[in-house]
C-alpha cells in the first residue's frame, strides 16, 4: 500500500513544530483518518483510535478549561494512554503549560504540530492531501453497480438479465452508477469508493441486449443517477442447478478481495418464475441490518439449537403418554409463576376445572392433572369459612394431584394457598393483565396442544384476508415466491415448515412455529421478514383456505383440465389450485390471481367454475 511521510503533511498545512520525539524523515502513514477528539475527551478516550491524527480547537480546549486542574490532568492522561503519533493544535491556539507537561510525563512518541488553520480547514485538506498520495485503484470491466436501499451493490454474472434487473430496481427506485466498468479505489484503508468510468451525465445510458440504447436520467429522473458509491458488497448471478451448491444457512460467508479490502460476496439462483429484483433487494437489505449488528442466520442458529434442546428435554421429561409438556406457558398467557418457580407444567386435559364443588364441601369431581382456575367467586367461598374449616378444605383439597393454579390477583387468600402450593410442589400462577382475557389464552394454547396436528412442508401466506398455503418440490421457488407476496403488502405466517393444527370445528389453521418469520433464500441463507419489512408483514397464525401447488413446466403448454382439485390435511380436504411456471410467468402474480379468483368465489361476486 502507497504511504507518505509526515514532512509531505507537513509542507501541505504548512505546519509549526512544537514538540517531537520521532525523526520525521523515518515517520510514514498508511491510513487516511483524521480525528476531532472532544467527543473522546468527554468519554474519557474511549473512542480513541492511535492511527488516525488527532486535532484539537477552541471547543477541546474550553471544554478542558471548564473543569479543575485535577479532572483537566486526569482526562488528558487518560487520553494519552492510546494518543496518536500526530497531534495539530488549530487555529493558532496557545498550547496549554499542562498538556505539554503530561506529554512529557507520560513519554509521548509522536509530533504535536500548530497550525493557523481552522479544524475543518485541517481535516478537508488533509483528507485531499491522503486521497492524492494514498489512493490506490483498479478497473472492474463488466458489472453492474447499483445503490440499493444505501448499500452499494457489484453485480457480476448472467450478464444476459443484468441490464433488464437494472431497469427493474430503478423502476423501483434504486440509483445507477454503472453497467459496464467501474473504478475501484481505495485510499481510506479500509473501504472502497466504486465509481462510474464515464462522469457525464449525459451519456448514462444502459445498452440492452436487443441493441436498444435506454436514457437512465431522462427516463428516471437525476435522482437515480450517482457517480460514485462505496462498494458494500458483490453478487454473482449464476444459472440455478439442482446440481450446483448455493449457500442455505448464510453461516459460511464468502470474501472477494479487492485492493486489500475484503467485500462479501453472494452467488444468488437465477430462475424462471422468482422476481429477482425482489431477491436482490432482500439481500441488500439484510446486508443492511448486519451493518446494524443483527445477523439473522447466526439468530437463526442459536434460536434452533435452543428449540432443540428444549425439545429434548421434554421428550426426556415426558411422564407418559397423555401428559403433555407445556413450554413458554408464562409467556404466551403473560401470567407470572409466583409458587414453584422451577418446575415444568404438564397436564393432561385442555379442559379447565373451577374447584368450585370443594371449597364448598359439596362432592367433588376427578380432576387428578387439571388445571385449575381460582376466581374471585371461589376466593370468597373460602374467605366465608372459619379459619379451622378453611384449613380443612384446602388440606383435602391439596390432597389431589393438580398440574397448576391460575389464581385472582386480589384474592384475600393468596399468601395462603401459595404456602400449600410450595409445599406440594404445584405450579401456582397469576394474571400479569386482565384475569379473565388470561384464562382465554390459556384455553387456547390447551387446546392448541392437545389438538390434531401435522407439519406441512410449504410456506404459509394470509393474501386478500386467505390463508393460502403454497407447496411444491424442494427448489421450486416457494420460499421466493412468499418474500415477493410480502413485498406486495402480503403476510408471512411460515416458511418451510408449517404447524398444522385441526381445531374442535375441524378447521385447519396454520402457525407460526417456536422460531417464527425467519425464511431461507438458496444463495442469501437465512433472513428474518419481521426484521426486514416490519411488523406488519407477518402474522402468527391464520385459518387455512386453500393450497397452492407450484409446478415446474417445462413443455410451454398451459393445463386445461377442469377437474376441482383437493388437498387432503389431516382428513380435511382443501380446495387446491395448480400453477405451471415457466420463463415469462410471475410466480407470486399468478398466486396473487388465484387468491382473488377463490375470494369472489366465496363472496359470490363473479369468477367461474
Amino acid at each position: 500500500m502507497n504511504q507518505i511521510s509526515v514532512s509531505e503533511i507537513m509542507k501541505s498545512l504548512d505546519l509549526e513544530i512544537v514538540f517531537k520525539t520521532l525523526v520525521l524523515e523515518n515517520f510514514k502513514i498508511k491510513k487516511i483518518k483524521v480525528q476531532k477528539i472532544l467527543f473522546e475527551l468527554i468519554t474519557e478516550g474511549c473512542f480513541i483510535n492511535n492511527e488516525n491524527i488527532h486535532v484539537i480547537g477552541k471547543e477541546e480546549l474550553e471544554y478542558l478549561s471548564g473543569e479543575n486542574a485535577e479532572i483537566q490532568y486526569q482526562k488528558i492522561k487518560n487520553y494519552f494512554r492510546n494518543v496518536s503519533k500526530i497531534i495539530i493544535f488549530a487555529e493558532d491556539i496557545e498550547i496549554p503549560a499542562y498538556f505539554l507537561e503530561i506529554t512529557q510525563k507520560n513519554n509521548f512518541e509522536g509530533i504535536i504540530f500548530k497550525s493557523i488553520l481552522s479544524v475543518q480547514d485541517i481535516i478537508k485538506k488533509t483528507k485531499k492531501l491522503f486521497k492524492e498520495k494514498l489512493q490506490e485503484e483498479i478497473i472492474i470491466e463488466d458489472v453492474l453497480f447499483l445503490e440499493i436501499f444505501g448499500m452499494g451493490v457489484l453485480i457480476t454474472g448472467n450478464a444476459s438479465i443484468r441490464n433488464s434487473l437494472a431497469l427493474e430496481l430503478m423502476n423501483r427506485r434504486h440509483s445507477f452508477i454503472s453497467n459496464s466498468s467501474v473504478k475501484a479505489l481505495n485510499y481510506s484503508g479500509g473501504e472502497l469508493l466504486g465509481e462510474n468510468t464515464i462522469t457525464d451525465y449525459d451519456k448514462y445510458i444502459l445498452k440492452m441486449s436487443n441493441g436498444v440504447k435506454f436514457d437512465i436520467l431522462k427516463n428516471f429522473g437525476i435522482a437515480l443517477g450517482r457517480v460514485n458509491k462505496r462498494i458494500d458488497m458483490i453478487l454473482v448471478l449464476e444459472n440455478w442447478s439442482p446440481k450446483k451448491k448455493f449457500e442455505r444457512l448464510g453461516l459460511d460467508e464468502e470474501y472477494e478481495n479487492i485492493l486489500g479490502v475484503n467485500i462479501p460476496k453472494m452467488k444468488i439462483p437465477v430462475k424462471k418464475g422468482r422476481s429477482l429484483s425482489v431477491i436482490v433487494e432482500a439481500v441488500a437489505l439484510n446486508h443492511r441490518l448486519k451493518s446494524f449488528g443483527e445477523n439473522s442466520s447466526k439468530i437463526f442458529f442459536v434460536l434452533t439449537k435452543k428449540l432443540i434442546g428444549r425439545n429434548k428435554m421434554k421428550s426426556q421429561n415426558k411422564v407418559n403418554s397423555k401428559s403433555h409438556l407445556i413450554t413458554n406457558f408464562e409467556e404466551i398467557v403473560r401470567a407470572k409463576k409466583i409458587s414453584n418457580t422451577n418446575s415444568e407444567l404438564y397436564i393432561n386435559n385442555p379442559e379447565l376445572y373451577f374447584p368450585i364443588f370443594e371449597f364448598s364441601q359439596l362432592n367433588k369431581k376427578d380432576f387428578n392433572k387439571f388445571f385449575h382456575i381460582i376466581d374471585e367467586d371461589i376466593c370468597e367461598q373460602i374467605s366465608k369459612n372459619k379459619k379451622e374449616d378453611r384449613e380443612k378444605i384446602l388440606e383435602e383439597y391439596f390432597k389431589n394431584e393438580i398440574s397448576g393454579i391460575l389464581i385472582k390477583n386480589d384474592c384475600d387468600l393468596k399468601e395462603e394457598i401459595i404456602q400449600r402450593c410450595e409445599k406440594n410442589n404445584i405450579n401456582l400462577y397469576e394474571s400479569k393483565e386482565n384475569f379473565h382475557h388470561t384464562i382465554g389464552l390459556i384455553e387456547e394454547l390447551f387446546e392448541l396442544e392437545f389438538s390434531e396436528k401435522t407439519t406441512v412442508h410449504g410456506v404459509l401466506m394470509e393474501i386478500y384476508g386467505l390463508g393460502v398455503l403454497v407447496i411444491g418440490k424442494s427448489g421450486v421457488g416457494k420460499s421466493e415466491t412468499g418474500l415477493e407476496l410480502v413485498t406486495r403488502g402480503h403476510r408471512l405466517i411460515a416458511d418451510d415448515r408449517v404447524k398444522v393444527i385441526l381445531n374442535t370445528d375441524k378447521i385447519l389453521r396454520g402457525f407460526s412455529g417456536e422460531v417464527p418469520y425467519f425464511m431461507e433464500l438458496r444463495g442469501m441463507g437465512i433472513i428474518n421478514i419481521r426484521s426486514l419489512y416490519g411488523i406488519g408483514a407477518v402474522k402468527e397464525s391464520k385459518t387455512i383456505n386453500m393450497v397452492v401447488e407450484i409446478i415446474e413446466d417445462e413443455s410451454n403448454e398451459f393445463n386445461k383440465e377442469k377437474k376441482i382439485l383437493t388437498e387432503s390435511i389431516l382428513g380435511v380436504e382443501i380446495i387446491k389450485k395448480v400453477i405451471y411456471i415457466n420463463t415469462g410467468r410471475n410466480t407470486a402474480t399468478l398466486v396473487e390471481a388465484v387468491a382473488l379468483d377463490y375470494k369472489s368465489k366465496r363472496l359470490e361476486i363473479g369468477g367461474k367454475d
